[in-house]
């Protein structure tokens, strides 16, 4: 399952769907390079604090080895947007 800003989406092919509601749009990037985690970001071992929930780490942050990813986050460069359409939802976003 793909997410962007709560929106969940599916990939088909090397096009992506993001569906809210019955709203759907498609999008096709030119680019698509992975740029970090989203995950819980623990405190490192000289210092005091609970997890953090639901926190994006870029690949190049220090932070990343105090982090249990969840899912890989991608940065979509040169998009072109095919849509709204409204169409009837017929699949699930996470299948």
């Amino acid at each position: 399952m793909l997410t962007a800003g709560g929106i969940a989406g599916t990939s088909h092919g090397s096009r992506v769907w993001f569906r809210s509601g019955s709203t759907k749009v498609q999008l096709s990037a030119r680019e698509a390079e992975q740029v970090g985690v989203r995950g819980t970001l623990y405190a490192r071992p000289d210092e005091w604090g609970l997890p953090a929930e639901d926190t994006f780490v870029p690949y190049d942050s220090a932070e990343l080895a105090f982090v249990i990813a969840r899912e890989a986050v991608r940065e979509l460069r040169g998009i072109t947007v095919y849509g709204p359409t409204t169409c009837p939802v017929t699949e699930r976003a996470d299948s």
